[in-house]
């Protein structure tokens, strides 16, 4: 069981995007790709409705809210979903042949903080009906020890498993917190893609070729010349999570909200949602308080 080594870091803080809208993009290029099944992730402090509804098609548009995120989100789609997202809950849309959705803050001026995590779908399944999956906070086991909290969203890690079944086989999410020089730990298969993004404090990846450290903000990618990633905190402590997956290896056509398999399936896309096909939703309304309408 050896351990993986760091194929690239780059340092990546929130930033400000648009009023209300501090977000960094996590994309595999940033550190020599790897990343496969995932598309890109945005770790984003979101405070105001910056995104009105719209549409995707042909992968996972998976929300996951930090449990220190103050408030929530009210998540809606074209199938008629209302539903919270609280702090330390996820919500995973599968976009399939099309859907249309929307996320904003409960409360105006009140940032929630978390991941959106694009995760791709097999080509067999980019055309299966759009749906979802839900997991409250008490539902997402958890590990304690020696420092360490391990917050399982996605896949298995320690001994723990999440009970999400999805549609993108074999992937991870992983939430850490270590203590100072708290230990965290995770086995691999020796084909999977893993990668992390430290959000705070810092930590030092264990390998065969010595130590890297690794600061705040730092996104890594790591070879796959092992079948366990080995990350020590600071002085400080470290809070990170940690994503993986068998990679899927197929062509990918992308264009805007689209992530399909071919150019013809992007016209098919792009024509479904111009024609109403996808679906119907209006923007949400806030009351005087600043709170989300029924």
């Amino acid at each position: 069981m050896s351990l993986r080594s760091a194929r690239g870091v780059a340092n990546r803080p929130r930033r400000l995007e648009a009023p209300g809208f501090e977000v960094a993009f996590l994309r595999p290029e940033l550190i020599g790709g790897g990343m496969d099944p995932f598309l890109q992730i945005d770790a984003f402090a979101l405070a105001e409705p910056v995104f009105k509804p719209h549409p995707h098609a042909g992968f996972n548009a998976v929300t996951y809210l930090l449990p220190e995120s103050p408030q929530g989100f009210i998540n809606r789609d074209s199938l008629g979903t209302r539903r919270r997202i609280a702090p330390g809950a996820l919500h995973w849309t599968t976009a399939g042949s099309g859907i249309i959705h929307e996320e904003v803050p409960e409360v105006r001026g009140i940032a929630v903080l978390g991941l959106q995590v694009f995760i791709n779908l097999p080509a067999a399944r980019k055309h299966m009906a759009p749906g979802f999956l839900h997991l409250e906070p008490e539902a997402v086991p958890v590990v304690s020890r020696d420092g360490a909290t391990i917050r399982v969203v996605s896949g298995e890690s320690n001994g723990a498993v999440s009970p999400l079944v999805t549609p993108t086989p074999g992937v991870r999410l992983v939430d850490v917190t270590l203590q100072p020089r708290a230990v965290f730990e995770q086995e691999l298969t020796a084909d999977e893609n893993a990668f992390a993004w430290l959000f705070n404090g810092s930590a030092t990846i264990a390998a065969g070729s010595g130590g890297e450290v690794l600061r705040t903000f730092d996104l890594v990618g790591f070879e796959l010349d092992g079948t366990r990633v080995r990350l020590q905190a600071g002085a400080a402590g470290a809070r990170l999570v940690l994503c993986a997956g068998p990679p899927l290896g197929e062509p990918i056509a992308a264009s805007g909200p689209f992530v399909m398999s071919t150019p013809e399936e992007l016209e098919r896309a792009y024509a479904d949602y111009a024609s109403g096909r996808l679906g119907q939703l209006s923007a949400s309304a806030y009351r005087s308080d600043g709170g989300v309408a029924q």
